[in-house]
């Protein structure tokens, strides 16, 4: 049963006097069985419901969504956050077996983040990141992976990044530096981490913009960001996808680097001298026989 105070219960709520009787026993499928519901397309929902692919598909409009893939997915989503991982183990190994259902969830992952990703958004995040005194990333458990990655993206481009972690017991020493000139990206999908949703409401309450990258505009992080940037997160094992944030990293870099390709050029280039300085990456002879040297 999906609970009252869902996002899509409160919808149905308010929309179900003016739905036809075919939407209502949609909706009434969508309420008692959400965790078979959110996981069929428009055309097996219609046929679990009796009605026909035509009112599924309108349906969403009458309840304020963009389409049926937006509604689906904002009720998986919900769902995956409610559920443990030996949960969702438990639930995909009864799955096809095989890497082609992994690879291609992640291919769809990506073309809804196609949508998602607009460039009036690209646009808004970049213009934030570049005009930020200082930029803060952070991510906790499996977005710890994402933040790492922003973080080193990022530093390649421009100065003044500093990725946040809980080493050490240092954090609070790291907040202390936070100001309302700076930025603060943040990474977090169900089971939404409860530390980082202390931390973004700090920042956002000294003025501090936030930007987050996480599954919903819906989720709890987004309520206080400055941009939220959605991003698909499904997945067949028990953990979140995390192809199309990775994705969205290499989006939000690439285009840092070609707004600003004269600067971004001069950090690259210091970069790699200091890396040969003090001997980071392996060159030519590195590996080799001493007798091939």
């Amino acid at each position: 049963m999906l609970p009252a105070a869902h996002p899509l219960s409160e919808r149905i709520k308010r929309a179900y006097a003016t739905l036809t009787p075919g939407q209502q026993r949609v909706v009434r499928l969508l309420i008692d069985a959400p965790h078979e519901a959110a996981f069929l397309s428009a055309a097996e929902l219609g046929r679990r419901a009796e009605v026909s692919d035509s009112t599924v598909v309108r349906l969403p409009s009458a309840l304020g969504y963009s389409s049926y893939p937006e509604l689906r997915q904002q009720l998986q989503n919900s769902l995956l956050a409610q559920r443990r991982p030996d949960q969702l183990l438990d639930e995909r190994l009864r799955g096809e077996p095989g890497p082609h259902p992994t690879i291609q969830l992640e291919i769809e992952n990506l073309q809804a983040l196609d949508g998602l990703l607009t460039a009036e958004l690209v646009e808004e995040a970049v213009g934030l990141i570049l005009g930020a005194r200082q930029l803060f990333v952070i991510g906790f458990r499996s977005g710890l992976g994402l933040a790492h990655a922003c973080a080193h993206m990022l530093q390649q481009t421009r100065e003044n990044v500093e990725l946040l972690t809980l080493l050490g017991g240092r954090l609070p020493d790291e907040l202390a530096g936070m100001g309302r000139h700076d930025v603060l990206i943040a990474f977090s999908t169900p089971r939404y981490s409860r530390q980082i949703a202390h931390i973004v409401d700090y920042g956002a309450s000294i003025d501090c913009k936030v930007i987050v990258v996480t599954d919903s505009v819906l989720a709890p992080l987004a309520r206080h960001a400055a941009l939220v940037i959605q991003v698909p997160i499904r997945s067949t094992s028990f953990f979140p996808s995390n192809v199309a944030a990775l994705t969205a990293i290499h989006v939000l870099a690439s285009e840092v680097a070609r707004q600003r390709p004269t600067a971004v050029t001069s950090r690259l280039q210091q970069l790699d001298r200091l890396a040969n300085e003090f001997g980071v990456l392996m060159t030519e002879g590195d590996g080799q026989p001493e007798g091939n040297r």
